[in-house]
């Protein structure tokens, strides 16, 4: 037999062990928090939440009118108090509060908000908007972009 070969240091291999274990340790954490932080604790958060599903910008007469079909999914009662026309830019063209001071829209419910403004020459022809409506409760819903051509 030929005892001139070296093999791994007993040293360097108690290392080498200590390292895959550590590894293998931090693999089934990993895997433990994923689980554990995806079953959460079943207690629902009590919250408003609303989103705008169509808006709608026409001239009627000399008026601008803005319609937005808005829904609760939340599960708290909603109260829509204003609703705003903005440009893509990001700039306010008219805000408008809902008349009697705000719309109750129940949870899981659907209200189509009407804005009128007697002002048809805010809004440029070939423009895209967004339509904004806010909530009392501080919940906020923006439309997809809309063209309004005039």
């Amino acid at each position: 037999m030929n005892r001139d070969k070296k093999g791994v240091s007993p040293i360097i291999a108690v290392l080498l062990l200590i390292v895959i274990a550590v590894a293998a340790a931090i693999v089934l954490y990993s895997y433990v928090m994923g689980f554990i932080g995806t079953t959460g604790t079943g207690t629902e958060i009590a919250q408003v939440r609303i989103v705008v599903d169509e808006a709608n910008i026409t001239k009627w007469d000399s008026s601008v009118v803005v319609i937005a079909w808005v829904r609760n999914v939340g599960t708290l009662a909603a109260n829509i108090t204003t609703i705003y026309l903005v440009d893509v830019n990001g700039s306010v063209v008219y805000a408008s509060g809902i008349m009697g001071g705000a719309l109750q829209l129940s949870a899981g419910g659907v209200a189509k908000v009407t804005s009128y403004n007697t002002s048809s020459n805010i809004l440029q022809t070939h423009r895209r908007y967004v339509v904004k409506v806010v909530t009392a409760e501080g919940a906020v819903a923006v439309s997809t972009p809309i063209s309004f051509s005039g």
